[in-house]
């Protein structure tokens, strides 16, 4: 399902933040919601890795399940500030789109098992420099 446009800007006004221009056309075009893909990205202590994102997340005008909100709601200070999650791998990982500074619009791979209340980039690992980047290097579970 793509996600308004007003839905959108109210969830930027709410969080007071701007998401990347890429990442507006992929929530809008309804491609998040096409089934498993498939990213890469280097771990710190594993090196090169793949991974499947089960599901991306929408923004919707509700905190429901499957919606952004939801999701950043569900891991208030368990990430950066200004880091939304936007989609959750088979293995309950999170991808992250950071949204301040030096890293915005950097994508981050996001270990649920690595947690740190005094490091909150601890266990978060780079995937993409940019949104558009890590959107076009997206796989279809087919082609993997």
């Amino acid at each position: 399902m793509a996600s308004s446009l007003e839905a959108i800007k109210n969830f930027e006004d709410e969080y007071d933040v701007i998401l990347p221009q890429s990442y507006v056309e992929f929530l809008r075009s309804g491609e998040n919601s096409q089934g498993m893909k498939v990213y890469k990205f280097t771990h710190l202590y594993q090196g090169d890795q793949e991974d499947i994102i089960r599901n991306f997340w929408e923004i919707t005008d509700e905190d429901r399940i499957f919606d952004v909100r939801h999701e950043l709601n569900s891991h208030k200070n368990q990430m950066p500030d200004k880091c939304i999650p936007i989609a959750s791998t088979v293995f309950g990982d999170k991808i992250i789109l950071c949204l301040t500074g030096e890293i915005y619009g950097q994508i981050f791979h996001w270990d649920h098992e690595n947690q740190n209340e005094e490091d909150l980039m601890v266990n978060m690992y780079l995937i993409s420099s940019t949104s558009k980047d890590f959107i076009n290097e997206l796989r279809d579970m087919e082609e993997y």
